[in-house]
């Protein structure tokens, strides 16, 4: 689960309840600090917990999502003019189909205001059925942040499936997929094998401790994790989809240590000296997941493991041929691939820079200032066009071209 949207939910949901109450954080709050950043982001925030209530009500009226905002139309418009509602709800519209956000010819600060009275409407709608007040539907939405962010949802998934299907199947799109994590394996692999090598120029007599063993413990590592990337894209090519998936559950566990060693890079020499208790107490992916800092989630390990760790029905039928003419297993796992492999780039990409600054060595010459900007460039590009990018982690992005 991508943390960015959970915390956009969790985030909308605050700035909601203090709207609702009349006290605490609102989006109005956020305008008068005249910080366009923060403006921009409570924004998403307020359109990400709009398209949830909005999924939310559409299922329980069974009515298209744009009868339900038509609903509304009248009290929003009394807020803001016809035009700006509009392009505000068709934003939804679009969350809700799975589609991209596209371009919003309207400003941060309409959006905002705008999306904050559509998401209250909807809220006091949904109350209403339940006999509750407003605030106790968005008082469910930060529980299940909490506790579930996995089963959050803005997107209609009978719709998302159709989108999945036709970006899935979109041949230019394939081609952005497979460049951005080509270049993402290939500087992982080129750094590691440098700062492998750097390791063993400064190791002693072939005896490798101190600095030397930390290089080669994190070169051993980034290319364990490339390896396994590597694997899984080729079992991908293979269709053999049920092993991909198990390989790619063993490079979360991956993505997880490199975080770890970033974020304390004095621990490096802690785990290559460890047994397995050891690794069970402070290195397993329940020990990480729960350290200060970490935006790992136990439900995405979950899901990793239910489709690729351990024998499931939903494990098994990944197995199963894909119907004629159907990437999208594909297509998902392979952005899935991309997701993983990009935050253990990143956290690599960190970790070098603390490694150079602590032992005295030019991170260039380890991490290729080429490498690095040809995976930030195809990394970029994939985000800004694949349309599989937020469908793989089960949101449609509402982060969307705001101006």
């Amino acid at each position: 689960m991508d943390g960015t949207k959970v915390g956009l939910v969790r985030d909308g949901a605050r700035l909601l309840t203090g709207h609702l109450q009349g006290r605490g954080d609102c989006f109005g709050k956020i305008l008068a600090s005249n910080d366009r950043h923060a403006v921009k982001g409570a924004a998403d925030a307020l359109v990400a917990i709009g398209a949830t209530l909005l999924l939310d009500q559409v299922r329980r009226s069974g009515a298209p999502a744009q009868a339900v905002l038509a609903e509304l139309v009248p009290g929003i418009e009394v807020h803001a003019d016809a035009a700006r509602v509009q392009e505000v709800m068709n934003l939804l519209l679009r969350i809700h189909a799975g589609q991209p956000a596209g371009t919003v010819r309207v400003g941060a600060e309409c959006v905002g205001i705008v999306a904050e009275r559509i998401a209250a409407a909807l809220a006091g709608i949904i109350a209403l059925a339940d006999g509750v007040h407003p605030n106790r539907i968005v008082a469910q939405i930060t529980k299940q942040v909490r506790t579930d962010p996995g089963s959050l949802e803005m997107t209609d998934p009978e719709l998302l499936h159709h989108a999945g299907v036709a970006a899935a199947a979109d041949p230019a799109l394939q081609r952005t997929r497979v460049d951005a994590l080509n270049a993402l394996l290939t500087a992982t692999r080129l750094s590691a094998m440098r700062l492998g090598r750097l390791g063993e120029q400064r190791s002693s007599a072939n005896d490798l401790s101190g600095e030397a063993l930390v290089f080669v413990t994190v070169a051993d590592v980034a290319f364990a994790a490339q390896q396994l990337a590597l694997g899984a894209a080729n079992l991908l090519e293979l269709e053999n989809y049920y092993p991909a998936s198990a390989l790619s559950r063993q490079l979360v566990e991956f993505e997880y240590l490199l975080w770890a060693f970033a974020d304390e890079p004095g621990s490096i020499g802690d785990w290559s000296a460890s047994d397995r208790e050891a690794r069970e107490l402070n290195w397993s992916p329940r020990a990480i997941y729960r350290r200060d800092g970490s935006e790992f989630r136990r439900s995405d390990y979950s899901r990793h493991c239910e489709q690729g760790g351990h024998p499931t029905p939903l494990g098994v039928r990944l197995g199963l041929p894909p119907a004629d003419g159907d990437a999208s297993i594909f297509a998902l796992q392979l952005s899935d691939l991309i997701i993983h492999m990009s935050s253990i780039w990143e956290s690599l990409e960190s970790l070098l820079t603390k490694l150079a600054q602590a032992h005295g060595f030019d991170v260039d010459d380890v991490a290729d200032p080429g490498d690095r900007a040809q995976a930030r460039q195809k990394v970029q590009q994939w985000r800004s066009l694949d349309r599989l990018g937020h469908i793989a982690s089960h949101y449609a992005d509402p982060t969307g071209r705001i101006v």
